[in-house]
């Protein structure tokens, strides 16, 4: 509900001015971002996000500034600008991949997986290749599983394009699986639709 969400947001913004505490209002510019860009203001969402990186960095907040990258990388892979969503993945990638993990997943790892749609969404095989297999090894190392459905959908993306068919459905069946053990509706959802 994103007009409640905007509203409370609003509420705990005006609270913020009282207590003056830039981590809490990095946080704010984070929120409201996510929800400007689900409401499709893209423009506004890039606005929050930057404002977000400037604290973070002011606060030397590594793995703020790690995951606030990412979520501008993909602002601009919704908008389907993909050099910029490129470089801001690829700034994420320098940081440490154990460092910037937030409930179980790595910063970085998901910026692997960004930087291998950008390839996959320009007709780069082999590179979106490369990046979903970094993604899925460390997936698998670190025991993500999302990562792991996350990498696995977009193998089974790559061989679809290639028209490797019976490969491309064991792909998103395994992503499917991955993803049912993290309940994750959305992405058993897209890889079912990728089969269909």
């Amino acid at each position: 509900n994103l007009d409640s969400s905007y509203k409370y947001a609003q509420h705990a913004n005006a609270l913020l001015n009282k207590l003056n505490n830039r981590k809490y209002e990095a946080d704010m510019a984070r929120i409201l971002g996510r929800i400007m860009q689900r409401q499709g203001n893209h423009e506004r969402a890039l606005e929050y996000y930057l404002e977000q990186l400037s604290i973070v960095q002011q606060l030397k907040d590594t793995l703020s500034m790690a995951f606030c990258l990412l979520d501008i990388g993909h602002l601009f892979l919704a908008i389907k600008d993909f050099q910029s969503a490129k470089n801001y993945y690829s700034q994420v990638t320098k940081f440490d991949l154990f460092k910037t993990e937030a409930f179980g997943r790595s910063a970085p790892n998901l910026a692997f997986i960004g930087i291998g749609r950008v390839y996959y969404y320009t007709h780069k095989l082999d590179s979106a290749r490369f990046y979903a297999l970094q993604s899925y090894e460390f997936s698998l190392s670190a025991i993500d599983r999302q990562g792991q459905s996350e990498a696995l959908t977009l193998l089974g993306d790559i061989l679809a394009d290639e028209n490797r068919t019976n490969e491309a459905i064991k792909y998103y069946l395994l992503a499917i699986e991955q993803a049912k053990l993290f309940n994750s509706l959305s992405i058993v959802t897209q890889n079912y639709q990728n089969i269909s």
